[in-house]
């Protein structure tokens, strides 16, 4: 069995960590999943034999959502490169919303 955990994007809701959930174990070869709302990742443990981080990720996309691998290094430092990328083109574009509507 092999471990992974997964940065999730498009959660708004409990609701949508246990569809999440549901996706992902519904993959044939993934043993356990765990979805971590407030922290939006995915705990996987899977059979590599059966199937892979692919399968696992195309999963979460058919449910409406998006995943990508987090690194080791980059669980340690709470986030990585492309998630403060996104939270910072999020943050611009709120700034932009409340500048245009004021």
């Amino acid at each position: 069995m092999e471990n992974a955990t997964l940065k999730l994007r498009g959660m708004s809701c409990a609701s949508c960590a246990r569809s999440i959930e549901d996706a992902i174990s519904s993959v044939p070869g993934v043993n356990e999943c765990s979805v971590n709302f407030g922290a939006e990742q995915a705990r996987v443990d899977y059979d590599p034999r059966k199937t892979d981080l692919q399968a696992i990720q195309e999963a979460v996309d058919a449910a409406g959502y998006s995943a990508y691998p987090l690194q080791e290094q980059n669980l340690m430092a709470g986030e990585d490169d492309e998630e403060k990328r996104y939270r910072l083109k999020e943050s611009r574009d709120l700034q932009q919303k409340v500048t245009v509507g004021g």
